[in-house]
């Protein structure tokens, strides 16, 4: 049984990708991080969100 990765919203990478199917980017994808950061920042949390917070949700290194 194939197993399906999903990306921090909880959409299975397979569905994401039949979905844009076709089309053009808009922008890149670091301005599509960038705004994906920024939006993230600003939701109401508990506790401040650190740049390690940002490198884990994004899948890159903190360091």
């Amino acid at each position: 049984m194939k197993k399906t990765a999903t990306g921090p919203d909880g959409v299975s990478e397979e569905a994401a990708d039949s979905s844009n199917a076709g089309r053009v980017s808009l922008y890149g994808a670091t301005v599509e991080y960038g705004i994906h950061c920024m939006l993230w920042l600003i939701a109401p949390r508990e506790k401040p969100v650190s740049s390690r917070d940002l490198a884990e949700l994004q899948g890159v290194p903190s360091t």
